[in-house]
């Protein structure tokens, strides 16, 4: 905790953030997550220190180094196993937390009757228990995306009239460089002129039946306990149209009516 106070000792989310890269120099020391060294970004470091006969892993006793090192062979590195006090006091464990201001904490079933309400409240604790599936929330609900140029010129974008946006659908390859996505073009080129739409949002039923007139089509509002609401056709012919939450069902025996019902729809809905 001092070291980090001090300014010596410096902790950052990820390998790539930018203020670990505006300060980041070499030779330096790496603390691991993990023995097994698959966490956090010891799978990077390792890759890029491996073949530097100068660089030096040094693990706890005990430890698989065989297994552990085992993707990162050819290996010139030095490595020393010896023994070493690992553990922290549970006492610590929290003020630990605070100071890596962590947002999720993996907590074995077992100490939970540790940790109190008050921590928390200051961060989300899961507990796990051994051969069972923790189910673990991400952090983040979205992520940013390098467009390739020849993919972005693909794109057909609508513009939705109630908002100053437009989207628009695409189908390519996520690749992963350095802790940045790109979304590039697939090996085998898609046809995007075939495909279903896409809609959101509500239908209103007015906008509907104005939709369905302008293709003289005849129909009214019917109620129904099992639907948000439904349309009754009569003419040209018959036909009824269910609208629920996330689902609309043409019951049609005509194909030229229940296409043109179908465009009266596109029509009132946002779609891509």
């Amino acid at each position: 905790m001092e070291l980090i106070k001090e300014g010596i000792v410096s902790v950052h989310p990820f390998l790539y953030s930018s203020d670990l890269l505006e300060i980041w120099k070499e030779p330096c020391i790496v603390i691991s997550a993990h023995w097994s060294l698959r966490l956090g970004s010891a799978v990077q470091l390792l890759h890029h220190w491996h073949g530097d006969p100068r660089s030096l892993l040094i693990l706890e006793e005990g430890v698989h180094a065989e297994l552990a090192l085992m993707p990162f062979k050819p290996l010139k590195m030095k490595v020393l196993q010896c023994s070493f006090l690992s553990g922290i006091q549970m006492k610590k464990v929290n003020q630990l937390f605070r100071t890596l201001r962590s947002k999720i904490v993996l907590v074995p079933q077992s100490l939970q009757s540790q940790f109190t309400r008050r921590e928390s409240e200051l961060y989300k604790i899961y507990y796990y228990t051994k051969n069972e599936i923790a189910h673990i929330p991400s952090l983040e609900e979205g992520f940013e995306a390098y467009l390739a140029t020849d993919l972005a010129f693909q794109l057909q974008p609508t513009k939705l009239p109630e908002k100053n946006i437009a989207v628009a659908r695409l189908k390519g390859k996520l690749l992963l460089r350095k802790g940045i996505y790109y979304l590039t073009l697939p090996n085998k080129q898609l046809n995007m002129s075939v495909k279903p739409s896409v809609h959101w949002g509500t239908v209103e039923p007015t906008c509907l039946l104005r939709a369905l007139n302008e293709r003289e089509i005849d129909g009214s509002i019917l109620r129904n306990e099992n639907c948000d609401f439904c349309v009754g056709v009569k003419k040209p012919e018959e036909a009824l149209i269910e609208v629920k939450g996330n689902k609309i069902m043409i019951s049609c025996k005509d194909k030229t009516v229940s296409a043109l019902i179908h465009e009266a729809l596109n029509s009132v809905c946002n779609r891509i």
